[in-house]
């Protein structure tokens, strides 16, 4: 049950954190286009940048080249950056970074044409691996790793196109320590073991 938490937490932080940010995108689309409206022509080349109203920090750049998205950056009000992301012909393209407020990583995800694909990973705030997920467009594809605040792996799964597939993992044969008993004994020649 844990684990499904776990689980549910980092792909809606993934979702969340992506719903986010098309929000603010969109909201300075509308306002490109409401400039546009009043025979203003668009921003073709360039940045556009957003501030906060009490500092008057920049809270967001989005590039353009030739009238299309090629980068947006996101600040928190202290001015460290909040996230990146690049675009190729409109659409994310390349490893989106989300960051918490001490300028360490909080995520990290690949996009591809518009999709997440590749392997997605959530830090907590010292830095330390948290999370990892795989995608291949914008489903989960490969292993989901669930780890505790030393690294280690609590939990793993494997999916396949958005569906949970059973992990077979090989059997371990240890040898035998010098406290280990015999309980029984069996000799064979040559012959006999190279029988079958």
């Amino acid at each position: 049950m844990k684990f499904k938490i776990i689980v549910l937490i980092a792909i809606v932080m993934f979702g969340a954190q992506n719903a986010f940010a098309d929000e603010r995108l969109k909201e300075i689309e509308r306002l490109m286009a409401s400039q546009s409206a009043k025979n203003v022509e668009p921003l073709k080349d360039g940045v556009i940048k957003a501030y906060f109203h009490k500092t008057n920090k920049v809270s967001e750049e989005i590039t353009y080249n030739k009238g299309v998205k090629v980068k947006a950056v996101y600040y928190f009000e202290n001015g460290q950056k909040s996230s990146e992301l690049n675009f190729k012909n409109g659409l994310s393209e390349g490893v989106e970074t989300i960051y918490w407020v001490n300028g360490k990583i909080k995520s990290s995800r690949v996009h591809k044409n518009g999709k997440l694909n590749g392997t997605a990973k959530v830090f907590n705030e010292n830095g330390k691996l948290k999370s990892e997920i795989g995608f291949k467009d914008d489903i989960i594809d490969g292993y989901l790793r669930v780890y505790d605040s030393d690294g280690v792996l609590l939990d793993e799964k494997l999916f396949d196109n958005g569906i949970e597939k059973e992990i077979v993992k090989p059997k371990v044969i240890t040898p035998l320590d010098e406290s280990s008993e015999i309980k029984e004994s069996v000799t064979a020649s040559d012959d006999q073991l190279n029988a079958n």
